[in-house]
């Protein structure tokens, strides 16, 4: 990746000064597969297979929150095994987009489930994943659509 991209994307994300030019290089990556979704690309759902600690996950918020720049009526659903990842994941995205933007749910949570699908976007899991843990890789599904 080139120097000014890197440096690019350390000045747009805080959480990016921790993070080593490789993870910013993969996380740049990732945000473009979801980027590839949108414009119809590539047809979902994506299975990014990285390493502990490559930047997935972080790539992820990014494409999330370049994408509702880009076409702010498309509505994501993020989807992850882990229902810790659940609250982590939406703090992060909400730093950017907002609560009233972005919604979460998961079957230990007491949150309503028929207003946080309403929202634009939602970071989802299930009680049982299908996703072995010994596999670390972020998987989505979601549907992109303009209104």
């Amino acid at each position: 990746m080139w120097p000014e991209v890197i440096k690019r994307r350390r000045h747009q994300y805080t959480e990016a000064k921790y993070l080593s030019d490789w993870q910013i290089h993969s996380a740049h990556l990732t945000a473009g597969a979801i980027d590839a979704l949108y414009t119809g690309f590539s047809d979902g759902p994506i299975f990014v297979p990285m390493p502990t600690g490559s930047g997935k996950t972080t790539g992820a918020i990014w494409g999330i929150v370049e994408l509702l720049q880009k076409a702010p009526s498309a509505r994501l659903c993020f989807f992850t095994p882990y229902i810790e990842a659940v609250e982590d994941i939406y703090q992060k995205v909400c730093k950017y987009l907002g609560s009233e933007i972005v919604g979460r749910y998961h079957s230990s949570g007491f949150e309503d489930k028929s207003s946080a699908l309403q929202k634009q976007v939602v970071i989802l899991t299930h009680q049982r994943s299908t996703i072995p843990r010994q596999h670390d890789a972020t998987y989505w599904s979601w549907e992109c659509t303009e209104y």
